[in-house]
């Protein structure tokens, strides 16, 4: 909504461009000759039946996305996610109830896992939603790291896997840690938060579907370990897990 009103500013300060859209707040003395401002048949003022089009063609979407029954997933299966991988082994962490509510996840998956050979962890949380119209959405680490005391530090988008992830080194105190994080729409693999908003409409519209997922791995950045050393450690685990993961949310 605050897109379409940038473009109904921008369409009318391109019609005309001796006036500003902030003079509407004002009181003046109108022209005759702006009277019939919206009665031109001026090819100048076509911006403003382009807005007035706009604005029809959203409101139609939005009741068609609102009203129509949606298509959910239920084949989700979570509960079956797989804790030993190869020599890797991993550990449920249960999530506490008032935080599940938080979150307002359909399913949730959070495990701890290890290498036979060390015992550093790499956690791996997964969120599914089988429906996102009711404002119920994944919450992105971005926003929520800080809130649990973390400094973000560094921050990139890069990709693992063949596709594209977000890289985040967050600090508290002494301790450091590295996080790799993406969203699933349906099949789509999608890095950046509001490109995810994009897809997430665009399903809703053609596919009638809002199902989607969060997908974040987080390991310690130990004091006598390098990061790419950290870096190694977590590609290992998403390397094994990434082809994985359609199988349990698709």
């Amino acid at each position: 909504s605050v897109a379409i009103l940038f473009v109904i500013i921008w369409l009318f300060e391109q019609s005309n461009k001796n006036t500003r859209l902030i003079s509407i707040f004002s009181a003046k003395k109108v022209a005759e000759s702006e009277v019939s401002i919206f009665y031109d048949k001026s090819p100048y003022y076509w911006p403003i039946w382009c807005a007035s089009g706009l604005i029809i063609a959203v409101t139609i979407l939005s009741l068609v996305y609102d009203r129509s029954a949606e298509e959910t997933v239920d084949t989700v299966t979570l509960s079956r996610f797989p804790l030993y991988i190869e020599n890797w082994v991993g550990e449920r962490e249960l999530i506490a109830t008032e935080i599940k509510d938080k979150l307002g996840a359909d399913a949730t998956f959070m495990a701890n896992y290890t290498q036979l050979s060390q015992s550093i962890p790499v956690n791996l949380y997964i969120a599914h939603y089988r429906s996102q119209r009711k404002g119920v959405s994944p919450h992105s680490p971005r926003v929520c790291i800080p809130g649990g005391g973390w400094q973000i530090t560094s921050f990139k988008r890069t990709e693992t896997q063949g596709h594209p992830a977000n890289q985040v080194i967050i600090e508290k105190g002494q301790e450091r840690q590295l996080v790799y994080y993406w969203f699933l729409n349906g099949e789509q693999v999608i890095a950046n938060e509001y490109v995810n908003k994009w897809y997430l409409f665009q399903n809703a519209i053609w596919h009638n579907r809002t199902d989607g997922s969060l997908i974040r791995y987080v390991t310690p950045i130990m004091a006598n370990e390098s990061l790419e050393e950290a870096d190694k450690r977590i590609q290992s685990l998403i390397q094994r897990t990434d082809k994985m993961l359609s199988q349990y949310l698709i």
